[in-house]
């Protein structure tokens, strides 16, 4: 589209932030129709840290808003769809904080840019603790939850609180995760491991904790997925009779999006309590506490905190192809590789061609909880162990440790108000702590958007 006669364009910004906006050279009906009118911000009043932007164009455009804690504004919103009417999300702030913004519109490679404006975010309404970063090499958001509070936290590499939401159901959240499509929070609400409740759900909050949608499942476990296509799938309690008496087994059930429930696994299927026998007291037996899904393989894994073993589950025949453990191994433990015995998360992942299993043992060695990897040989039927990676002192008692490998670098969530993020020869590089805090489980992400947030290629 051509600019309209006698403009001046002028360029703002370095590097990717560039762009052509229209100067001014009388009033607004001088300006370019790309140019923004009508912006206006609004601070949610349920998560306080959450900032809309809306504006209008004279004609159709597409756009999106910078934004920062200084007038570099750092931080952008994926692009907005073609129309005349916007609004955006500025997500990642934190509590009580002044913020920078500016509209940026696109017709095109025609640009038009709103001023630089400012924008204070509110102050959380939660009995919030204290959190203490200290190191280098963090740069992702955590998003977690605070066992006990029954409240979902996600903070930044300073240990800020850059959003949060309390549930006021009753029960207490263990995992917390960013959707795939970007529009909402999901979180579960469960009883405490080994203790199913019959009123636990799976939740998605909108991020401005507007509005919620709960879906309803007795005795869900303490973990959850979501799969590409945006179905989830969780831990549920799966209890039957043996021999007069009842053990409670697990299962995997799916949520499809149009809200159906489907069982696609179950430890019955793999497992005998006759031979197995998992939980000393009834009807106590298995005890799943982790699950993960790998959309390449199609294939589940299943941690098995009663069992002392994680298991890898063929989605489409139910199968068991691999149990590395203590009950109900098929993988056995190479010489000189310590077993666990109480394990909580996990991260499968792949290296140097082998599979390699990176799990939290929360019993540990007398009591402390340690970190370890195994490299497996499916063909072999073994797994070595490369990594012992033990807690700091005075965390003991930890049961839901989360270990993670990110580019080449363990981040750990030891559970008990600490988190760590060590190097490849394990030495610490970050780490976070907060006084009697217990975390649950964690989703590390770049930031809470589904879509890119910088400017696109085309950029002038």
């Amino acid at each position: 589209m051509p600019m309209v006669p006698h403009r001046l364009v002028c360029r703002i910004g370095t590097g990717a932030l560039t762009a052509l906006v229209a100067c001014a050279c009388g009033d607004d009906t001088d300006l370019d129709p790309a140019v923004p009118r009508n912006v206006a911000v609004q601070v949610s009043l349920n998560v306080p840290t959450v900032v809309s932007v809306s504006w209008a164009t004279d004609q159709a455009s597409t756009g999106y808003v910078e934004y920062g804690p200084t007038p570099d504004m750092a931080s952008s919103t994926p692009m907005q769809p073609l129309g005349s009417r916007h609004r955006a999300t500025l997500l990642g702030l934190p509590a009580a904080a002044v913020d920078y913004y500016r509209v940026v519109t696109w017709m095109g490679h025609n640009a038009g840019a709103s001023a630089q404006g400012t924008v204070q975010t509110g102050t959380l309404p939660l009995a919030l603790p204290t959190f203490t970063a200290q190191g280098t090499d963090q740069t992702q958001l955590i998003v977690t939850s605070l066992v006990g509070q029954s409240t979902v936290a996600v903070l930044n590499p300073f240990g800020q609180v850059v959003w949060a939401l309390n549930d006021a159901k009753g029960l207490d959240v263990y995992r917390a995760l960013p959707s795939i499509d970007g529009a909402s929070m999901l979180y579960n609400v469960v009883g405490a491991p080994g203790a199913p409740a019959d009123n636990s759900a799976l939740v998605r909050a909108a991020l401005d904790g507007s509005s919620e949608v709960v879906l309803p499942y007795p005795r869900l476990g303490i973990d959850f997925v979501e799969r590409a296509d945006g179905t989830l799938a969780a831990i549920a309690v799966d209890e039957r009779d043996f021999q007069g008496t009842l053990r409670r087994g697990d299962k995997i059930v799916e949520f499809a999006p149009d809200g159906t429930t489907t069982d696609v696994w179950s430890t019955w299927d793999c497992f005998d309590p006759a031979t197995v026998p998992g939980g000393a007291v009834p009807p106590a037996w298995t005890t799943a506490n982790a699950l993960d899904f790998v959309e390449s393989e199609q294939a589940y894994y299943v941690g098995l905190r009663d069992l002392g073993s994680i298991v890898k589950v063929d989605r489409a025949t139910r199968a068991c192809q691999w149990v590395l453990g203590t009950a109900g191994a098929t993988l056995a433990f190479a010489e000189g590789a310590e077993p666990f015995s109480q394990p909580s998360q996990f991260h499968v992942f792949n290296s140097g061609g082998k599979p390699h299993v990176l799990l939290f043992d929360g019993n540990g060695v007398g009591g402390v909880p340690r970190v370890l990897e195994y490299e497996l040989d499916v063909t072999q039927q073994t797994a070595t162990m490369v990594l012992n990676l033990p807690a700091p002192a005075g965390l003991a008692g930890a049961v839901l440790g989360e270990p993670q490998r990110i580019s080449g670098a363990t981040f750990v969530n030891w559970s008990a108000g600490h988190m760590q993020r060590f190097d490849r020869d394990g030495l610490p590089l970050w780490q976070l702590s907060a006084d009697g805090v217990v975390f649950g489980y964690y989703t590390m992400v770049d930031n809470l958007y589904s879509g890119p947030v910088r400017a696109p290629s085309g950029t002038p």
